[in-house]
């Protein structure tokens, strides 16, 4: 149990590029699938104008509770003592934006 607790940097590291190879992997394979006849890639076309509608308006809401957060936490870094820093706002924001760019990084 020490090693684990001595090694959790590490141990984070390599497993994030597991998963990372991994999702390159999937993802290679599955681009180099067929893409069907003509009526799955109709389907298939359809799916993804609903799948990008969807994430359209889950971005906006996401962005709103970003902003109301931020607000939040920057609220509780002006409170003395509160232990709570501007940094983390910015930190939550980086987050966010981070976490948004990867899941719209292929369209």
């Amino acid at each position: 149990m020490n090693f684990i607790i001595t090694n959790t940097g590490w141990i984070s590291l390599i497993v994030s590029l597991i998963g990372i190879g991994f999702a390159g992997f999937t993802a290679r394979w599955l681009l180099a699938q067929d893409a069907g006849g003509e009526r799955v890639q109709k389907i298939g076309a359809a799916i993804q104008r609903g799948a990008r509608t969807f994430l359209s308006r889950e971005y906006r809401y996401v962005a709103v509770l970003v902003i109301i957060v931020v607000a939040v936490l920057l609220v509780l870094s002006a409170i003395p003592g509160s232990g709570m820093s501007p940094w983390t706002a910015l930190a939550f924001v980086g987050g966010g934006t981070s976490s948004g760019s990867l899941s719209a990084w292929r369209r």
